[in-house]
């Protein structure tokens, strides 16, 4: 049996684990994103490959509509009439942008707002820092709102000395004047008038300029944004006939493309790159996955251990089985197994290129070429259904001996 005690001190330590390990999940999942982001240029490079490889004298639209017709596929006109549409859209927002004063004139613009600013911004600053000091003296804001001192105040009279609000509102009357160093309370409600009124007509004039200010920034971005992308259209180009390339070739093959090796080659790229990116995205889910797991079961913990380490005296007779207590720790290992699962994975799916080498095999599942068929991948739904449909499919590595197996990389079926 295990005591609150016991059940504090135990929670610590599984609770340093947890966070030790929601830290590393966390780490995983952005260097999983990253490596997701490196390999779609890399399959956009690939793509383009291929294309080169099926128009060697750079695409345009005579060659494309040449290799359309010659093909009978006429997505690939589609495709590339729809990247040249795109880049007259760039082209035509550039020049409006290059007809826009509020561009053109930028730089003259900015300066002149930034002066401004510097003379309006630190006067505006100054009138509501006075404003809050002023308000925040006790009593001033109601008593402002009260009228004190004037005709308008409701306690008049002989009789506002046995009024209770009169008497608070005298005293803090009276503070306030000697706080601020004033001949009277009138002066201090003049102040906050005087500085309210400040505070209205520059913070508006000050929004002005600082929105004028991220207008002008908004089409620097916008114009630099533009240019990056018409920069990239014959990239985007070549790269988009290398994804309808590739998908005509999945289909009908290479052999009637003008180099049908070379296309095989590329499109074969293509596919394994493709692959890459799915398997690290499934990786990537399923440590999204864990860490939420873990998070709710770390908050549970950390709930329990708190209500009972801050009222000892209420659970001081509470103890718990050897069955309730393996329920509630020892359970930090299976997320340091998943971890290294992960970080595995995502290494290993991310530095494969030898994307030639399967070309030889009449049957192969990219995983297995991918991770030389030392990882399990049936949490992956491609690799497990692929499995399930193929029951016999036993991967065989290429001139492996099964003696100089590298026994940090065997296949883990957990």
């Amino acid at each position: 049996m295990y005591g609150v005690d016991d059940f504090v001190r135990a929670a610590d330590v599984e609770l340093q684990q947890y966070d030790a390990h929601a830290n590393r999940f966390e780490a995983l999942s952005k260097s999983n994103a990253e490596k997701q982001e490196g390999l779609r240029q890399r399959l956009s490079d690939a793509q383009a490959q291929l294309a080169d490889a099926s128009l060697p004298g750079g695409p345009s639209a005579a060659s494309v509509q040449q290799l359309a017709d010659q093909l009978g596929a006429p997505a690939l006109l589609w495709g590339f009439n729809e990247v040249q549409e795109r880049g007259k859209k760039v082209a035509e927002r550039l020049g409006q942008l290059a007809a826009n004063p509020q561009f053109t004139e930028r730089e003259i613009r900015s300066l002149r707002l930034e002066t401004e600013l510097r003379e309006v911004e630190p006067l505006f600053n100054e009138a509501k820092q006075e404003l809050i000091k002023l308000t925040q003296q006790p009593g001033v804001t109601e008593l402002i709102q009260r009228q004190w001192g004037t005709s308008r105040y409701p306690h008049q009279g002989i009789f506002r000395f046995l009024k209770g609000e009169f008497l608070r509102d005298w005293k803090n009357a009276d503070a306030a004047v000697r706080f601020f160093h004033t001949r009277d309370f009138a002066e201090i409600a003049q102040r906050v008038a005087d500085r309210q009124e400040q505070n209205t007509v520059l913070g508006e004039r000050v929004g002005r300029l600082k929105n004028e200010q991220k207008a002008i920034d908004t089409l620097i971005w916008e114009h630099d944004k533009l240019t990056a992308q018409q920069a990239d259209l014959p990239r985007q180009t070549r790269a988009r006939l290398g994804e309808d390339l590739a998908a005509y070739a999945a289909v009908r093959g290479t052999d009637k493309l003008p180099d049908p090796e070379a296309a095989k080659r590329a499109a074969l790229a293509i596919d394994g790159v493709a692959h890459q990116v799915k398997y690290l995205e499934e990786t990537h889910n399923k440590i999204e996955e864990d860490l939420t797991g873990l998070l709710e079961r770390s908050g549970k913990l950390r709930e329990e251990k708190l209500r009972y380490d801050t009222d000892r005296y209420r659970y001081r007779n509470k103890n718990f089985s050897q069955d309730q207590w393996d329920k509630r720790f020892g359970r930090a290992g299976r997320y340091q197994k998943s971890g290294d699962r992960y970080e595995r994975v995502t290494e290993v799916v991310y530095v494969y290129d030898d994307y030639y080498r399967p070309s030889l095999l009449q049957e192969f599942l990219w995983w297995d070429i991918i991770t030389d068929g030392r990882i399990d991948g049936n949490f992956i739904p491609e690799v497990a259904q692929y499995h399930d449909m193929n029951p016999n499919y036993a991967y065989e590595r290429p001139g492996y001996d099964g003696a100089t197996s590298d026994s940090s990389w065997n296949r883990d079926d957990s």
